[in-house]
Order: structure tokens, then C-alpha cells, then sequence
């Protein structure tokens, strides 16, 4: 502040040693030049200016400050007034103004600072400041009765490293504070959205509270990569782009009540390790999660109903996912090269699996595909070099074409299919290059073996296998494999050792089969999760 002051000063002093006058009236108000500073009174509003019209603007390459009077009757700053004063360095603000117009001090790029505050302003118009590269202080940032900051109001302030953001703030425009200093970002619950590019490349900006904010627009706070921690509880919409590239944010609570996951909206995010999405969302975008590398865990719920394209591709620390039983199609791309899954489930209902769905995923063991399944795309599952067993319970083998398994040793993959479908899958192409074993489906539970019991059930979790009356009765029993499936068919886990462990939230309520593999023949038997 002590700068600022000797920069006004040093100003006058300037303007008072080359003085000359020049002057008249605008509106209720009266001006004159005296050396470099424009001085300012009178009562009432200034007028609003077309650009170039303000009557002082054939001076605006020579004027280096702006003086309003001291009488605090001065209410408004039209539109354009001091619009390409390149020069100027120094603005007195005072607490009457309650209006700054639009572009009126655009493109004043050293312009340094703004002196005194204002107590009554409410309304900063588009382009207000737009491209004062040079302010670093602004005094109206103490008021606390701003209600609208306009579209690019602040664009281009590359120093400005703070501002108070109004609790009565109701409006902040698109790219509002793009590109500038600021650290610390806290909207208050009067601003329902955050616009377009608001404060996309804010390079300093570390943390960001939204506290009534709806909806966050597309590239809100693209390439924002110091960006660490973003509170938004109220939020339903995250636009495109708009954390594209934060790539130091690790985090992040989804709000409750989200629906909308936008494309790219979190590209090139590496901080974030993981994403619990609320059962709200509906639907998230093209390449929403793409190279979120560190991100090692995902919930998706079952109200998610479309899943976009690579939307989570290159996600290398990714080591499990379950893919939602409302989705129909999984997209080109969703989860190539997530080399951190090691086995895949496809829910019941899907029918597409697009072009290099799970390509690249290099540790992927086994994958079940379920008989709802009528299409499969090229490189599907290209290059899964340690794929090694494939449930494929649709009865009739399905087209495919040779790139869906690009560069995959199929001799030492194991692929199951229902049992009375085996000699269709021997004779299909590409599927006959498989080890092929026959299984069988449905529902039907075999009777119980007298020496094995499966408890308790039905069961809230915890599911444990007694095979100590078979050991007792006709030599030692061994158990070689478990897999449990759902109803449809399809395999929801795997194990080959005991104990089993607890089913757990990975399992909904429900109806259950259990197929016990014993050195003495396979059991199944039915069991119900509460």
C-alpha cells in the first residue's frame, strides 16, 4: 500500500510541474485535466459511452491518473470511460460509486491500482477491467455489496492475487477472472452457477469453496494444475472441460445430488486416487476420468445409464471396477489401457462392446460376458497379454472379428461356455482358438453333498465353507475352486482358496448360486444375501 501511495503522489507531482487545462462537462458532471491527472466531480451518475466517445478520450495516451472528487457524490462510471488508457497507473475510487461500466477501464494494462473502496457498489460490468495485467491491488475488494461481476471482468488481471467475493454476490460471468493470480476462491450461496471459463487459467489457484453453486460450466477451471481441493456440496452439473488438466487435485467430495458428469471434465486430473459418485448421476461423459492416472478406485452406481467414450482410459492405478447394471453399451475405448484391472464383469443388459473397450489392460486375468452381448468391437480386448480365462455364457457364438483379441495367445486362454453350446464354439471362428470348456448355467441348484455345508445362510456378508464331515466320512475333501453367480448367469466372483472372506457392498440383496469345485465333483448351491 505504501508503493501505491508514493506511485499517486509521484503522479501528481508530474502533473503539477507540465500542467495545462483542459476541461468541460458530461452529463451532471464536471472535468478537467491538469498536467497528466483527470480530475472528476460533481453529483450523479456519468453518462455511459460508446467506445471512443468518453470526451476525454483523445488524451488517453498521456493521462496516468484519475481523480474523483472527495464529496462521494460521484455514483456511477459509465460504460467506456477510460477504455485504451494505456498509460494510466492510478484510479481513486470513493464509497458513493455504486456502478463500475462496462469496458470501462478495459485494456488499461498499467493500470497498478485502485485507491479507496467503495460502500455502496453492487455492479462491475463486462470487461470492466478486462486485460489491466498490472493491478495487483484492488480496494473494492472490501466491499461486501457486490451482487454482479460481468463476463470478463476481471480477464487478463495476471496480477491480481486476491479478491473478497461478496456474500450478497448473486452473478459472476463467463471468464469473469480468467487467467488471473488468485490463490483462494470462496463463492457464497447466492451464486447458483459458475459460468463458462470463469477462472480457467488461474495457474495459482489452490483451493476453490462453492457453496450454493449449482452448476459449474464448461472449462470453469480449465488448466487450473495448482488447483488441490474444490468444495462444491450443492453441485448437479459439471460442464465439459471443466477441471480439465487440474492435475495436483486430489480432493474432491461429489455432492449428493449430481447428475451430470461432463466430457473431459476431469482430463489429466493425475492427483485424484478416488471417486465415490453419488447414486444421482445419470450419465458421465466422453473421456470424463481419460489419464487420471493416479485414481485406483471408482464407484459407480447403478443410476448411471451411459458411460462415455474412453471416459476412463489410461487410468493406470485403476484396479477394480464395477460396471452398473443399467448400462447397455460400453462406449469406444471406456477403459483401454487401464493396465490395473485384473478382472472384468459385464453386467446382464449390456449388448455393444465397443472398439478397444478394455484394449491395453495388460494385467486383466478374466473377463465374463454375459448372453445379452450381440456385438463386439475391434481390439476389444487387444492386447490383454495376461488374459487367461473368458466366461462367455451366450449360447450362441457371436460374429467376432480377429482384432477383437489382437496379439493375445488364445492357445493358453481358457474360454467357458455353456456346456451344450461347445461344439458351435469349436466350429465359430476365432472363439474355435480357444482352450474351450463346457459349464453349466442358470439357476438350477445340484443337491447338496451331506459332507459339505455352506453357512450361514441366508447370509448378511459373511460366508464360510465346512468340509469337515467329508474328510471324516470317505477321506480328505479338497476344495479346488469357488465362483459365485447371480441369477442371469453371470460369474460375480472367484476364488480358489479358503477362507472365502465376507460378500459384502459388492453384492446387492439378492438370490445367489454357488458352484463348489471338490477333488470329489462340483456342488452348487443356493444362497441369499440380506
Amino acid at each position: 500500500m505504501k508503493k501505491n501511495i508514493v506511485i499517486l503522489v509521484t503522479i501528481m507531482l508530474f502533473g503539477v510541474a507540465s500542467a495545462f487545462a483542459q476541461g468541460g462537462t458530461t452529463g451532471p458532471l464536471t472535468w478537467n485535466i491538469e498536467g497528466n491527472i483527470l480530475f472528476i466531480s460533481g453529483k450523479g451518475d456519468m453518462p455511459d459511452y460508446n467506445s471512443g466517445e468518453a470526451p476525454w478520450y483523445e488524451y488517453r495516451e498521456s493521462l496516468l491518473a484519475v481523480w474523483f472528487d472527495n464529496n462521494w457524490e460521484i455514483t456511477c462510471i459509465g460504460n467506456y470511460a477510460f477504455e485504451n488508457f494505456i498509460n494510466l497507473m492510478a484510479i481513486s475510487f470513493h464509497p458513493g460509486i455504486a456502478r463500475v461500466g462496462d469496458y470501462a477501464f478495459y485494456n488499461c494494462h498499467n493500470m497498478v491500482a485502485l485507491y479507496g473502496y467503495s460502500q455502496v457498489l453492487t455492479h462491475i460490468g463486462d470487461f470492466a477491467f478486462y486485460h489491466c495485467e498490472n493491478l495487483d491491488y484492488a480496494l473494492f475488494y472490501h466491499s461486501n455489496t457486490i451482487t454482479h461481476i460481468g463476463c470478463s471482468a476481471f480477464s487478463g488481471c495476471k496480477k491480481l492475487k486476491s479478491f473478497s467475493f461478496s456474500d450478497n454476490l448473486t452473478t459472476i460471468g463467463d471468464e469473469a477472472f480468467y487467467s488471473t493470480a488468485l490463490v483462494v476462491v470462496t463463492i457464497s450461496n447466492g451464486v447458483k452457477s459458475i459460468g463458462r471459463a470463469t477462472f480457467s487459467g488461474c495457474h495459482n489457484l489452490g483451493l476453490v469453496t462453492l457453496n450454493g453453486a449449482t452448476s459449474i460450466g464448461d472449462e470453469a477451471f480449465f488448466d487450473c494444475y495448482n488447483l488441490q481441493s474444490i468444495t462444491m456440496p450443492r453441485v448437479r452439473t459439471i460442464g465439459n472441460n471443466a477441471f480439465y488438466n487440474c492435475k495436483r487435485l486430489s480432493k474432491i467430495t461429489m455432492p449428493s445430488d449430481l447428475i451430470t458428469i461432463g466430457d473431459r471434465s476431469f482430463y489429466h486430473c493425475y492427483g485424484i486416487t478416488k471417486i465415490n459418485l453419488p447414486n444421482s448421476v445419470t450419465s458421465i461423459g466422453d473421456f470424463a476420468f481419460c489419464f487420471c492416472t493416479g485414481l485406483s478406485s471408482v464407484t459407480i452406481p447403478n443410476s448411471v445409464e451411459s458411460i462415455g467414450k474412453q471416459a476412463f482410459a489410461y487410468c493406470h492405478s485403476l484396479s477394480s471396477i464395477i460396471i452398473p447394471d443399467n448400462i447397455t453399451v460400453i462406449e469406444y475405448g471406456t477403459f483401454v489401457g487401464c493396465g490395473g484391472l485384473t478382472t472384468i464383469a459385464i453386467p446382464e443388459g449390456v449388448t455393444t462392446i465397443g472398439h478397444l473397450a478394455f484394449a491395453d489392460c495388460y494385467n486383466l486375468t478374466s473377463a465374463t460376458i454375459p448372453n445379452s452381448v450381440t456385438s463386439i468391437g475391434d481390439f476389444a480386448f487387444g492386447k490383454c497379454d495376461s488374459l487367461t480365462l473368458i466366461t462367455n455364457l451366450n449360447p450362441v457364438p457371436i460374429a467376432i472379428n480377429s482384432t477383437v483379441f489382437h496379439e493375445n495367445n488364445l492357445s493358453i486362454c481358457t474360454l467357458k461356455v455353456p456346456a451344450s453350446s461347445v461344439s458351435d464354439y469349436k466350429n465359430a471362428d476365432v472363439w474355435k482358438e480357444f482352450n474351450i470348456e463346457g459349464i453349466e448355467t442358470g439357476i438350477v441348484e445340484t443337491p447338496l453333498m451331506a459332507s459339505l455345508r455352506v453357512y450361514p445362510n441366508p447370509t448378511n456378508g459373511e460366508l464360510k465353507i465346512d468340509v469337515s464331515a467329508g474328510s471324516a466320512s470317505g477321506g480328505e475333501l479338497k476344495i479346488e475352486k469357488i465362483e459365485i453367480f447371480d441369477t442371469f448367469g453371470k460369474m460375480v466372483m472367484s476364488a480358489t482358496s479358503l477362507p472365502l472372506g465376507e460378500l459384502g457392498e459388492a453384492f446387492p440383496s439378492g438370490v445367489y448360486f454357488i458352484h463348489i469345485q471338490t477333488n470329489k465333483g462340483m456342488v452348487t448351491k443356493k444362497i441369499i444375501k440380506n
